[in-house]
C-alpha cells in the first residue's frame, strides 16, 4: 500500500477556514482514506482533520495598528507554517487567503 497523499492546507482568516474545511472534506471524499492534510486553520479545517501547526484565532486582527502589534508573532507563525513544508515534504501546498501571509509562506527558501 502506497504512502498517503500529504497535503497542505494554510488559512488564516475565518472565511479561509470554511473554505480549507470545506476542500479537505471534498479531497477526502475524493480520494478516500488515502490523504492526510497538515498545516494552519481554525476550528472547522481541525474538524476535518487538518493537523494544524497553530490556530489562525492568533492572527485575528482588524486594522494596521492591530497588524503592527502582532507583526513580530505573525512572522515567527511563518517561520512555523514553513518549517512544517520543509519537514513534512506535503505533495501539494494549498495557500488559501491573506496574501500577505501566504506569499512570505511561499517564497520562503
Amino acid at each position: 500500500m502506497s504512502r498517503p497523499l500529504c497535503v497542505m492546507l494554510v488559512a488564516t482568516e475565518a472565511s479561509g477556514d470554511d473554505r480549507g474545511a470545506g476542500l479537505a472534506a471534498a479531497l477526502r471524499d475524493r480520494l478516500g482514506g488515502n490523504v492526510r492534510f497538515i498545516g494552519a486553520g481554525g476550528q472547522k479545517m481541525a474538524a476535518e482533520g487538518v493537523q494544524s501547526v497553530f490556530d489562525i484565532s492568533e492572527l485575528s486582527i482588524l486594522g494596521v495598528v492591530d497588524a503592527l502589534v502582532i507583526y513580530r508573532r505573525a512572522m515567527k507563525l511563518v517561520d512555523l507554517a514553513v518549517d512544517l513544508a520543509v519537514r513534512e515534504q506535503p505533495d501539494a501546498v494549498i495557500l488559501i487567503d491573506s496574501w500577505a501571509f501566504s506569499l512570505r509562506v511561499a517564497l520562503a527558501p
